[in-house]
Formats: C-alpha cells, sequence, structure tokens
C-alpha cells in the first residue's frame, strides 16, 4: 500500500480481496480507478466525466483523437466483434471546418470487411450506403448489390416528399 504525506492510502498493488482475487486499486482525489473481479471500475469524483485522450473531458464519456483531414475517421468506438474486428462508431470532419463533425457507423463482414453503412453529418443530412451526402436531400441511399440510388428531399417550393430513383453509370 502507498500512502500520502497525510498517511492516506493512495494506491494498493497487488492485494489480495476477500474471494483471493487479485486487484489493483489507485484512490485520488476526486475519484478512483480499481481492478476487482476482472472489471476495470472508474469512480471519477468532481464533475463525474471520464476522459479517453482528454484530460478535462466535457461529457460523462468524452473520448478525442485529433482529427484528420476531410473525410477521416477518428475517436472510433469498437463494439464487440471478433477478436479485433467489429461495428465502429466514429466521428468525421465532413468539411473544411474543423467545427463540422459527422458521424460515420460502420459494420463489419467476414467476406466485404469493414463498411460505413450509415453517415450523419452536421447539417442533419444522412447517408445510408453512402458517407457522400446529396446536397438538398436530407436522406440519400444507396444500394451497393444492384447500382440504384434514391434521394429523399423537399422539392423546389413545394410542401412534401420528393422521392427520386435512378441507375448509376
Amino acid at each position: 500500500k502507498i500512502r500520502n504525506s497525510s498517511g492516506t492510502e493512495v494506491m494498493t498493488i497487488a492485494a489480495i480481496d476477500s474471494n483471493g482475487d487479485g486487484y489493483i486499486n489507485f484512490n485520488s482525489s476526486p475519484g478512483t480507478i480499481n481492478t476487482n473481479g476482472g472489471d476495470l471500475v472508474l469512480s471519477p469524483g468532481g464533475s463525474g466525466n471520464v476522459g479517453i485522450g482528454t484530460a478535462s473531458p466535457q461529457q460523462k464519456l468524452h473520448i478525442f483523437q485529433t482529427e484528420g483531414g476531410v473525410g477521416a475517421k477518428h475517436a472510433t468506438i469498437r463494439l464487440g466483434g471478433y477478436s479485433t474486428v467489429g461495428p465502429d462508431i466514429a466521428a468525421y470532419r465532413h468539411t473544411g471546418n474543423s467545427n463540422d463533425q459527422g458521424l460515420i457507423f460502420s459494420t463489419y463482414h467476414n467476406s466485404n470487411g469493414t463498411t460505413d453503412t450509415m453517415t450523419l453529418d452536421s447539417n442533419g443530412l444522412v447517408g445510408i450506403g453512402t458517407t457522400s451526402l446529396g446536397a438538398g436531400a436530407k436522406l440519400n441511399v444507396v444500394s451497393g448489390s444492384s447500382a440504384y440510388t434514391a434521394q429523399f428531399s423537399k422539392h423546389d417550393a413545394d410542401d412534401g416528399l420528393f422521392l427520386h430513383s435512378e441507375a448509376e453509370a
């Protein structure tokens, strides 16, 4: 056990709990990090926010990674999956302005690999099967197996929904 100058325990390394399991415990003001029974437990104090890649998290979970160029994914979360593969959710910059951030949802298939399945940009545009979002169309759908696309948008000044579908060349 490691104690600070006041005698308060701040770290326990290689301790054994009552079940005979080893654990590591870091106590710091105002929070704790410990392993117990194979789980990693974060108990933040202060704001209660946890940061990965940032020392000043702005939300309950804040994941930060320096962004790349336009269209490049960053701050990616991998969900489940087998071994090193699985579906992802990633932030991406969709214009030259670093503040224009969107999300890309990717799926994984054993023969196709990782595929960007759905895209959302900061203008509220949605793409399914495409990361190229058509100007003016709120929803862009592109089928990868047949060469057809569909765009859903407001048509001219008319209120209502305009559906346009055409074969790609």
